[in-house]
């Protein structure tokens, strides 16, 4: 089983991706590809239209759930002093 990559590169690979509502898909189907790389069961539930919910689990016994959302709300006519997506 492989290790988990460092913190900052796992949020680098998140917020990298464009994920405006609507367009979560890539990035469920990255977090997919990164817990089954560490061991853990996924299912990826796809919605179409670039939509998709991923569930990962690891281990038996008591459970834990993590939610979250992947999408996030355009900034449109605003401008960043930065850019909000790191160069690929």
């Amino acid at each position: 089983m492989e290790t988990f990559p460092a913190t900052r590169e796992l949020l680098a690979c998140f917020v990298a991706h464009r994920t405006v509502n609507g367009h979560e898909k890539p990035l469920a189907l990255e977090i997919a590809r990164l817990a089954e790389k560490i061991g853990m069961r996924v299912q990826v539930d796809d919605f179409g239209d670039d939509r998709a919910n991923v569930y990962a689990e690891a281990g038996e016994g008591p459970c834990l759930l993590l939610c979250g959302h992947l999408d996030v709300v355009p900034a449109e006519g605003r401008v960043a002093e930065r850019p909000l997506y790191p160069p690929r």
